[in-house]
């Protein structure tokens, strides 16, 4: 049983030899599988077949070369000198790299070379993890490129506007003189390094004040200034800096345009000398795509309006509200021309001036724009690819700021009506003192002016007489009781 096992295994192995001698002894079937191989190859590897091809003609040129009468002929020096020769072109051209001008043969040439060894392999993958993590990190870096990003710095009752497109940025204003470090420690959280321009809208303390410190902390490619100089000594510091800085330095002229990256910007004012330093304020228009934006530092309604007048205004996306929301700035015939959807208020929380001015804000309201101010929601940064606009916080709803308005009036006319009682005790003891009242009117008064009293058809009566009338006090002007 087990003979036959062996003889039957011998049998195999003897017909497995028959049919490899058979294909090696076939000649056509050769040249069909080599041409199978050949042909395989070439799709596979075609740089490496290319050299082998040329590599081959060059070796079948010197074998029929070997082959002729005149190599025969020739001395034993010159066939070992030709020999060499043809070596000598194999060697090098197979030592040359395989380079290419495009991205695809440079990845045809990495297969080819990774199927020859398996350690090949594993560099070949890392150096394309490599790459790609290369890439990974680039496109992070680069994020932004198509993007702009415009942060209205919180610096309370000021202004500070920094402005990022790609790897260009500019600041607009840098807060009063103690917020020059809250600045340049925002700008530097940002990864900027240097700003390649800096804008002073106009010569007050609460814009310019910070810019000394922040230029001394950054390399500044330009600055841009109003003709109205000042002779405070923040403006003096700020023109120090710039002179030892060796800043190249720009007064703002009407109809100027630069680039922050992408971004187109004009300066639209001051379209002349304006006796108000805030109406010396230079406005810049950026556009970004689908997407205007409006920068109008402290422009007032004269400035305002000598826009309108010029033709130069547009309708915009986002305003950022001139002079803090004060009721000489925004009016009414400048906002109907922009129509701006958003806009924001730089501001400080309970500021002594009661920015922004209630006005202001009505105007807004009756222009449909959303509102977002910095002393309600600190910081605000607002991001657009040019065809959409974001914010980082809600705006501030008309609902919101309307009953906040009515507090302020409630708790005003609770202090009046306090300091009127008080007025009214110290007074109480003077019956006969003057009081002016109207044929009409159903109160007494402390002075002929009060409201809409009519001053010449008021007549003065003693207040033991307006008592004796039944006339009641006026509690507006504090009228004696």
């Amino acid at each position: 049983m087990f003979t036959t096992k062996i003889y039957y295994i011998k049998n195999k192995v003897l017909e497995g030899e028959n049919i490899v001698n058979k294909i090696f002894t076939n000649k056509k079937l050769l040249i069909a599988l080599a041409i199978i191989v050949y042909i395989a190859l070439m799709f596979k590897i075609p740089n490496i077949m290319a050299k082998l091809n040329l590599i081959g003609g060059v070796l079948f040129l010197g074998y029929l070369f070997a082959k002729s009468k005149k190599f025969k002929k020739i001395k034993k020096r010159g066939k070992v000198l030709s020999i060499l020769g043809v070596f000598t072109f194999m060697l090098f051209f197979g030592a040359m790299p395989l380079t290419s001008s495009n991205t695809k043969s440079n990845t045809n040439v990495s297969k080819d070379l990774s199927i020859f060894s398996k350690d090949n392999n594993v560099k070949e993958d890392d150096k394309k993890a490599n790459e790609i993590k290369e890439n990974v990190i680039k496109i992070k870096e680069d994020k932004n490129l198509d993007e702009i990003k415009v942060s209205f710095i919180d610096v309370g009752q000021a202004d500070s506007i920094l402005i990022q497109q790609g790897n260009n940025s500019m600041l607009i204003d840098g807060g009063n003189n103690e917020d020059g470090n809250l600045v340049k420690e925002y700008i530097s959280k940002q990864g900027i390094e240097n700003l390649d321009v800096v804008i002073g809208t106009h010569p007050h303390e609460d814009h310019i004040g910070g810019l000394s410190y922040v230029m001394n902390s950054f390399k500044v490619g330009k600055v841009y200034l109003p003709q109205k100089m000042a002779t405070t000594k923040t403006y003096e510091n700020l023109i120090t800096t710039i002179k030892n800085k060796n800043i190249s330095t720009i007064k703002a002229k009407i109809g100027e345009q630069f680039y922050i990256g992408k971004a187109k910007c004009t300066i639209l004012a001051p379209r002349k000398q304006y006796d108000k330093v805030n109406d010396n304020s230079i406005v810049l228009k950026l556009e970004f795509g689908e997407k205007t934006f409006l920068f109008t530092g402290d422009a007032e309604a004269t400035s305002e309006m000598d826009m309108v007048k010029s033709g130069s205004l547009n309708t915009v996306d986002l305003l950022k509200v001139g002079h803090h929301g004060s009721k000489t700035s925004s009016c009414i015939n400048f906002l109907n021309t922009i129509t701006p959807k958003y806009a924001v208020i730089s501001v400080g929380k309970d500021n002594k001036y009661g920015h922004p001015n209630e006005g202001t804000i009505r105007r807004l309201k009756q222009v449909h724009s959303e509102v977002y101010r910095t002393d309600k929601s600190g910081t605000i940064v607002v991001t657009s690819d040019g065809k959409n606009i974001t914010f980082n916080v809600n705006s501030i709803s008309y609902d919101e700021l309307d009953k906040e308005k009515e507090k302020e009036i409630f708790k005003d006319n609770k202090n009046a009506n306090n300091n009127s009682k008080v007025n009214h005790v110290k007074q109480s003891n003077s019956n006969l003192a003057s009081v002016w009242i109207t044929e009409t009117g159903k109160k007494y008064h402390s002075t002929n002016h009060c409201g809409k009293t009519n001053s010449s058809k008021a007549t003065q009566i003693t207040l033991s007489e307006a008592k004796n009338r039944g006339i009641k006090p006026c509690d507006k002007c504090h009228a004696p009781i």
